[in-house]
């Protein structure tokens, strides 16, 4: 990443109230090293922030640049081979990771409720 994506990313999860920083690291060396390689900005979060600030950026940053992607893909078809295009078979793997983390969600959720003397799953 750049530095200003970088620091967009880091706004990112600031806004959504996810802790993070950046840290400036060296690659890994290579054997034999062949020539320096730069160092690497990384975005920090806490390891229990984590599925969170990778979902706050995919809908942030990386979301709006597939969809402009998709949109110039879209815009080069012909009208036969959009009329032809169904995004839900298009994307069918992204339709089945959705239905399966809800699906995996709302069966933890009722797993927990039915074996949970805790008062606030009644």
């Amino acid at each position: 990443m750049t530095a200003p994506e970088i620091a967009n990313a880091r706004d990112a999860l600031e806004a959504a109230g996810i802790p993070c920083y950046l840290d400036l690291s060296d690659p890994p060396e290579e054997n034999p090293p062949t020539q320096k390689t730069p160092r690497l900005w990384r975005l920090m979060v806490p390891g229990n922030l984590n599925q969170r600030a990778t979902s706050i950026l995919e809908r942030d940053i990386f979301n709006a640049d597939f969809e402009a992607e998709w949109k110039t893909h879209l815009e080069m078809l012909s009208d036969e081979e959009l009329y032809a295009m169904d995004p839900k078979v298009a994307f069918c793997g992204l339709f089945d990771r959705v239905e399966r983390v809800s699906r995996v969600f709302n069966e933890e959720i009722d797993r927990r409720q039915s074996t949970s003397k805790a008062p606030w799953f009644k």
